[in-house]
């Protein structure tokens, strides 16, 4: 197995490197996050082949504010409550490009953010690592950008076999 390094969000917006590279994320502060975002990732590989294992990142910051995480699991309510606003929306006979709009939104994040009000949340600290699942939601960690009030920096890292680093660098 290779790992891939990886980029997150800049002012809200996810980008990522178009091939196999060594990157950080710098972040400069900004608003955008003062209402959390919480979600769960998707797989990052979607070949046959790649989505029939778990997938993972690790995520490690080295200035500023830690990711916002909900540990433990939240409870099956608010999973519930979770799971039927995302269906709704993605039921919803709209673009992809419109449907990320909404998803950033900040009356979306309210509404997201009010359903995970009452769960534990853990925020990382500089210099701490994590390694978490992702798109598997029973085993998915959520978690949200931090609010971003002072410069950021982090690196996330997904692992990836050759295959899907190339299957990255064609996307």
């Amino acid at each position: 197995m290779l790992l891939m390094l990886m980029v997150g969000n800049i002012y809200g917006y996810q980008f990522r490197a178009t091939k196999p590279t060594k990157a950080t994320k710098p972040t400069k502060p900004t608003k955008a996050n003062d209402i959390p975002r919480w979600h769960i990732d998707g797989n990052y590989f979607n070949n046959e082949k790649s989505i029939t294992r778990q997938q993972s990142k690790f995520l490690t910051i080295f200035k500023g504010a830690g990711t916002l995480m909900i540990d433990p699991q939240p409870s099956k309510e608010s999973m519930d409550e979770y799971d039927s606003i995302m269906k709704e929306l993605f039921e919803k006979d709209i673009l992809i490009d419109e449907l990320v709009k909404i998803q950033l939104s900040p009356k979306f994040n309210r509404k997201i953010d009010k359903v995970f009000a009452n769960e534990n949340k853990k925020q990382l600290k500089n210099t701490e690592g994590l390694v978490f699942m992702v798109h598997n939601k029973k085993v998915a960690l959520i978690h949200s950008e931090p609010p971003i009030h002072e410069d950021r920096l982090f690196i996330s890292i997904v692992p990836a076999y050759s295959y899907e680093i190339e299957e990255w660098a064609r996307s």
